[in-house]
Order: structure tokens, then sequence, then C-alpha cells
């Protein structure tokens, strides 16, 4: 016997006995049993099960931060746009307070469309444009009052069905009243009916 042969034998586990050469494949080259592929099977599915759990679980943690986080985000996002109203409103007094030195009364301007226009327009505005930021938010007004003295009120009145419509009208009175309307008389500075300064939150 060559030593191929024997190599060859030794290979593939044979022996020889009663005339004739019995061979058996070695451990690493028998074909796999059906239990040890159930059981791989289930293991298999063991650790997706586990990988599952574990992608449910982060899916639950990111709920139910967004559910905290997104309030505030929110409850944020009001306060700067009503930051951005209450400035327009500022300078529509800058300016009214301009209109009284040139033409010695105060203009009325009814939507937010007129505020570009010049203040002896047919549509009196005040020559300012209303900010993108709060354009569809609110919508602003001036309304006057010949007095003696003469006086202004410009208002700011949320949108509905937009993000600011739970938010409460913001007024600024020619007297340098700023509040917003939370009670009492409309258009009415009132504290004890619940009114809150700009500056108090």
């Amino acid at each position: 016997m060559s030593g191929r042969q024997i190599r060859s034998m030794r290979d593939t586990n044979c022996r020889r006995g009663s005339g004739r050469q019995v061979c058996a494949l070695p451990p690493d080259r028998r074909p796999a049993r059906a239990g040890t592929v159930r059981m791989a099977v289930a293991r298999t599915t063991r650790e997706s099960a586990f990988t599952l759990i574990e992608v449910m679980i982060v899916v639950a943690i990111v709920a139910v931060l967004a559910a905290i986080a997104l309030p505030s985000y929110v409850a944020y996002l009001v306060r700067a746009n009503r930051s951005q109203a209450q400035q327009f409103m500022s300078a529509l007094a800058s300016r009214e307070e301009q209109v009284m030195m040139d033409l010695r009364s105060y203009v009325a301007v009814g939507a937010n469309a007129d505020f570009p226009n010049t203040p002896t327009a047919a549509s009196p505005g005040l020559a300012i444009v209303v900010p993108d930021e709060v354009k569809d938010l609110y919508t602003f007004t001036v309304t006057t009052a010949a007095g003696p003295p003469p006086s202004y009120l410009i208002k700011g009145a949320p949108a509905s069905n937009k993000m600011q419509a739970n938010d409460h009208t913001l007024y600024l009175s020619s007297a340098g009243q700023k509040w917003r309307e939370y009670g009492g008389v409309d258009g009415v500075y009132d504290p004890g009916s619940g009114d809150i300064d700009w500056n108090s939150r």
C-alpha cells in the first residue's frame, strides 16, 4: 500500500477487516444530524427574538423622550412667535408716533395687507411689512380715536387653526400699555381681570 493510500485511509477513517475495507467520514466531514440543525435554527430564532426586543425597547424610549420634549419645544416656538409679534407691534407704535408728527393724527390700519401702504393711501398703512415669521400667525390691526387726546390701539390677534391659536391676544396702546388679554373688557388693560403685562412672562 502506497503512502498516498495510507493518508487517504487516515483522512477518511478507513480500516481493513474480513477482507474488505470499511471507511467512515471524519467528524468534521459528516453531514449534520437533524437534531443539530433544529438546535441551530432555535438558537438563531432566539437571537433574532432578542434583537427584536431590543429594537422595541429603543422605540419605547424614543417615544417617551418625544412625549416629554415635544410639548416643551412647541411652547418654545409659541413664545418665540409671540416675541416676534411684540417686536413688530413696537415698531408699529414708533411709526404711529412719526405719523402724528407729520400729519397731526394717527392712522388706522385694517389688515395685514395694508401695512406696507403709505399713511395717505386709500387703504392707509404705515409703510412697513408684516414679518414673514408672524404674518400667517397673527392678524394685526390699528384702531384710532380722535380724542382729545388722540390715541391708538394696536392689536395682534392669533390666527385660528395655527400654532398660536391658543395664545392670547396682544395689545399695545398709545399710553404705553402692553398686555396679553386674559379677561375683562376686550382692549382695556385690566390686571384685576387677569390681563398680563408683556414683561411679566
